[in-house]
């Protein structure tokens, strides 16, 4: 059993460590191109190569999101 602190919520999981970031993220169904992961103050993109985890690590796991205003919806003519 392993326990990692994920966004600031205890998760436990069923392996051993240490663990890839891409095996938690795995786990978890996120799919790694989409996110950036923090590390003790180091942040990690995809592909997270060689970044391992130990148990009591604390991560932060951030979602890309897209959006924004259209001009149309602001009322400016296109």
């Amino acid at each position: 059993m392993m326990t990692l602190t994920l966004n600031g919520q205890l998760k436990t999981f069923d392996f051993e460590a240490p663990v890839s970031v891409e095996t938690v993220l795995a786990q978890l169904s996120v799919n790694g191109r989409h996110v950036v992961v923090e590390k003790g103050g180091v942040i990690c993109q995809f592909p997270f190569e060689g970044v391992m985890l130990f148990d009591g690590d604390c991560l932060e796991i951030v979602h890309f999101v897209g959006g924004g205003l259209s001009r149309n919806y602001l009322g400016a003519k296109v």
